[in-house]
């Protein structure tokens, strides 16, 4: 999948940048969302869970689409309030949060609406709805301060080492922080997302949908985009890292097939952390040069 284009992008960056300074949340570390809340002028919801409300909670509301589905976080103007479902990890509430918080600071969307609730699709950086990527880019800029984690991904050596590093350094998710390091990184690197496996007991087979699948602007120069199935088997070395239950390595190597080559090895690095699993993939001798060692935990 690839990443709507934004025209806007310029514009939300400098809200993200006011409001980053004006909060004092630049250069401070994880990323102070609630500080980020407080200078917004909203609050989240402390005693309501949108994962346990009663079903006339979300009509009461009047300004929320009849296409959601599960509501996972939502914002009204009106009452200054975010509200959220508590059941998702801290660092997925997080970036819904900023989200909400980009709803409510970009002005020209502020105007034309009531307030915003957001589901899975909504949500989705992929998805092209104009409000909705602008508060993705918003909240993804904020989360990940501008050129802050641009500039630390390139002082790190390449691997999912330093995707786990920085994700824990900024308080966002592993997937939030693997995304955005391969669109910014300045090497051939690319990333592929798995959700969980199917399995099939009769016929025992094991095959693994892909999720997502990203490329850095370096590979897709070089390489073209990746030609992988919607759906993997066990013929992919990955898939078959996760039916061994494996949940860190950085010694897979694999051929696949891209835009300008009919058969490319790459290097790559296996983590599973049981809601997902990720392979970051790059050519044989690809670094980044660096002093820094990142120790496994």
């Amino acid at each position: 999948m690839r990443t709507a284009a934004l025209d806007s992008a310029t514009e939300v960056d400098k809200v993200v940048r006011n409001v980053l300074r004006g909060s004092k949340a630049l250069g401070k570390f994880p990323t102070p969302v609630d500080q980020i809340i407080g200078y917004a002028d909203l609050a989240v919801a402390k005693n309501i869970d949108l994962s346990k409300v009663e079903s006339g909670f979300f009509p009461r509301l009047g300004f929320l689409s009849s296409a959601l589905k599960k509501v996972l976080g939502l914002v009204d103007f009106r009452q200054r309030t975010i509200y959220l479902d508590k059941g998702l990890p801290p660092t997925r509430q997080a970036f819904i949060k900023l989200h909400e918080v980009g709803h409510g600071v970009m002005p020209w969307q502020r105007q034309l609406r009531e307030g915003f609730g957001d589901d899975e699709v909504t949500l989705d950086p992929d998805l092209n709805e104009h409000f909705e990527c602008e508060a993705n880019h918003f909240a993804s800029a904020a989360l990940f301060q501008l050129d802050r984690f641009d500039d630390d991904l390139k002082s790190l050596p390449l691997g999912f080492k330093s995707i786990q590093a920085l994700a824990q350094k900024y308080g966002s998710s592993i997937q939030a922080a693997a995304r955005r390091y391969v669109a910014k990184c300045p090497r051939r690197c690319a990333l592929l997302v798995l959700n969980k496996p199917v399995v099939n007991a009769e016929s025992d087979s094991f095959s693994v949908p892909i999720r997502n699948c990203f490329e850095s602007p370096e590979f897709l120069a070089d390489f073209g985009s990746m030609a992988i199935p919607e759906v993997c088997d066990t013929q992919f070395s990955f898939v078959r890292d996760i039916r061994r239950n494996r949940r860190f390595h950085e010694d897979g190597t694999i051929t696949i097939v891209t835009d300008h080559h009919p058969a490319l090895l790459l290097n790559y690095h296996f983590f599973n952390n049981s809601y997902n699993s990720f392979v970051f993939l790059f050519p044989a001798g690809e670094t980044i040069a660096s002093r820094i060692s990142i120790l496994e935990k």
